[in-house]
């Protein structure tokens, strides 16, 4: 979600940040972010409800995630997180962080270390 403004008017971001979709049976909760971009394209984060000035030039940014997961996540194939990422739906570090695979930079998957990552 976008809100521009070009007359100096004082925006509410309205809850849009902090709140993310809720997991459900062990699913982790996704993001969600507000942002204010500076006339100078720099970006700032904002507390997810506040009331923030907009001059011309600027503008709110709002990131929100699709929901929460479902399941736990480390019980996700490992095959199918490969494949997020390879998809660009995950990164490299949260396959890791939390579906506990470690895939390399050229997508292969280092089983010994995705073994011992799940054995925490």
């Amino acid at each position: 979600m976008r809100f521009a403004c070009d007359t100096g008017d004082t925006g509410d971001t309205g809850g849009i940040g902090g709140i993310g979709g809720i997991g459900g049976i062990g699913g982790i909760g996704g993001p969600a972010i507000a942002q204010k971009r500076l006339a100078d394209g720099s970006v700032i984060d904002l507390p997810g409800c506040a009331q923030v000035e907009v001059k011309p030039g600027e503008a709110i940014l709002s990131t929100s995630c699709g929901g929460g997961g479902y399941g736990d996540p480390t019980a996700r194939p490992i095959d199918m997180v490969r494949e997020d990422v390879l998809e660009g739906f995950v990164t490299i570090t949260r396959a890791r962080e939390v579906y506990r695979v470690a895939i390399s930079r050229d997508g292969t998957v280092d089983e010994g270390e995705t073994r011992r990552l799940r054995m925490r």
